[in-house]
């Protein structure tokens, strides 16, 4: 997936339909295998499949690999799979290769699609969400009440 026939740090820039202008930068675009591989790395404490797998959710990694693949396809790019590389960053800085199912590059897509509507509804109105502009209360977690019971 890193040696042989690539290219690192590949671009791809394309428009969606309602004008908005979208960009991917791949790790790696491997051509060792019939149809293209992107290639992402990523640093975690934990490369542990059962581990890495919430790391994938918290992070959007299947977002972005959904992301990627747009558009990588809308140039024509034929994408076959969509491969983490999660490094641990602590030694050993041992190593899994993960390949991302077809299902979560799918789930990661019907995130996507209501986003970039609202991002051009923002931005045809100049109107952003986002926290409201006046003071709010805010306290505990109900968590921590029950520790403060306890103690």
């Amino acid at each position: 997936l890193l040696g042989g026939e690539g290219d690192a740090e590949l671009s791809v820039l394309w428009q969606e339909p309602g004008g908005l202008l979208c960009k991917a930068r791949a790790d790696r675009m491997s051509w060792k295998l019939k149809g293209g591989t992107i290639v992402d790395i990523k640093t975690t404490h934990d490369a542990a499949p059962e581990v890495f797998t919430r790391r994938i959710w918290e992070l959007g990694y299947h977002r972005q690999g959904a992301w990627y693949l747009r558009g990588f396809t809308t140039h024509g790019v034929s994408v076959r799979h969509y491969v983490l590389i999660a490094v641990e960053s602590d030694p050993p800085h041992e190593v899994g290769v993960y390949r991302l199912e077809e299902r979560a590059l799918e789930a990661g897509w019907d995130e996507i699609e209501p986003l970039i509507e609202l991002y051009a509804t923002c931005q045809e109105r100049g109107e952003w969400p986002g926290y409201p502009d006046k003071v709010q209360p805010i306290g505990l977690p109900a968590w921590a009440w029950r520790l403060e019971a306890a103690a």
